[in-house]
């Protein structure tokens, strides 16, 4: 009903923007490994 939508339309992009952070972090990591120290 209403509410699995909602649930999508708000879950998804949830996910995909945690995909993303995910991936920008891994990627900063990468060009900058004296970060982690």
């Amino acid at each position: 009903g209403i509410k699995g939508v909602f649930l999508l339309k708000t879950l998804i992009p949830a996910f995909c923007v945690l995909l993303i952070l995910q991936s920008l972090s891994g990627i900063l990591r990468l060009l900058r490994p004296e970060a982690d120290q």
